[in-house]
């Protein structure tokens, strides 16, 4: 009887196959996978890069704008003390209100108006009253700022005679950390008569109202250090919805991927662009034109919400074109 056919030791069992094969993309950085999740990684750095450079270039070009909006003006000498009372002297063409605004600038401002003045031995000066600056609440005051040894008053006033009976009223503001908000004063002429028309002379009837307005300051730093991350924020926020509209079943552990393919396209790059621009247009409404913002502080809060959601919604649509904006797979 023949002997049965050996056995072809040539041939690899398949235990002996699975067993030399090197493990499936283990340490293979020639893959898809790898490059995608590194050019992930790479994205998401440079966007927090970005950020960070907003915020230091802006916080820059915030610090130039506030140096730049402060107010440095001279104020008139004060009137003699000799001169106290406008006792015998007759005043016309008093301003019914006098106003100012620092904006987001500090310091010292000068308001002028001019009025005539009649009567025996006009002076070269005449010193006018001013109650001290405060809000219609009565919460805030704009206290005296001791400076160089000296303590100026917060407001203060003066006639100076220019010719005749010409007379410039000079208002001194002087406030260099006033707190943001819309502050009253008035102004008296102690003893001073106001011309009656064709009949005598009458007791000044009123105060001179006079209203001193403060931006917060905070209003270019959330411009310059805001646009960027702001628009950005939006922007993800958007772009995560649609994400998450468009695939369901989207994990999350491939949101930063899917986030990435859905913002690093034209769509993208034009959403954000529209985003800068909604944010720049919420901050001229709610921050820039008006002229007291910053009070209560709260308010600040919620214009940086508010700008943020103008750029979530201003890039609702170019990201909503996109053609597959779930992006990564959801493996």
């Amino acid at each position: 009887m023949a002997d049965p056919d050996p056995v072809n030791t040539d041939v690899p069992s398949t235990a002996q196959s699975a067993a030399d094969k090197p493990p499936a993309d283990e340490g293979d950085v020639s893959g898809p996978s790898f490059w995608k999740e590194w050019g992930t990684l790479v994205f998401w750095v440079g966007l927090a890069a970005l950020v960070g450079a907003g915020l230091g270039f802006g916080s820059l070009i915030g610090d130039h704008f506030t140096s730049t909006a402060q107010q440095h003006q001279d104020c008139a000498a004060p009137a003699p003390a000799s001169v106290s009372s406008w006792q015998g002297r007759t005043v016309s063409g008093v301003p019914t209100s006098l106003q100012s605004s620092f904006g987001y600038g500090r310091g010292t401002q000068v308001i002028e108006s001019y009025i005539l003045v009649t009567g025996a031995k006009l002076p070269k000066y005449l010193a006018v009253s001013a109650m001290p600056l405060v809000t219609s609440d009565g919460t805030q005051i704009i206290l005296p700022i001791q400076s160089k040894g000296k303590t100026p008053a917060a407001i203060s006033a003066v006639a100076i005679q220019i010719s005749g009976a010409i007379y410039r009223l000079e208002v001194c503001i002087t406030a260099p950390n006033a707190a943001p908000g819309s502050y009253g004063s008035q102004l008296f002429f102690p003893g001073a008569s106001s011309s009656g028309g064709n009949g005598p002379s009458v007791t000044m009837p009123a105060p001179v109202p006079v209203t001193v307005t403060f931006q917060s300051e905070a209003v270019p730093y959330i411009l310059t250090m805001g646009i960027v991350p702001l628009a950005l924020l939006g922007m993800i926020y958007c772009t995560l919805i649609l994400v998450r509209r468009s695939n369901s079943n989207q994990s999350m552990a491939g949101l930063p991927a899917a986030i990435r393919e859905a913002i690093w396209s034209v769509n993208g790059i034009f959403a954000f662009v529209v985003s800068l621009g909604a944010v720049f247009a919420a901050w001229n409404l709610q921050c820039y034109r008006d002229p007291t913002w910053g009070t209560p502080w709260p308010v600040i809060l919620t214009v940086l919400a508010t700008m943020a959601g103008a750029a979530a919604g201003a890039s609702t649509v170019p990201m909503g074109l996109s053609k597959n904006p779930s992006g990564a797979s959801t493996d």
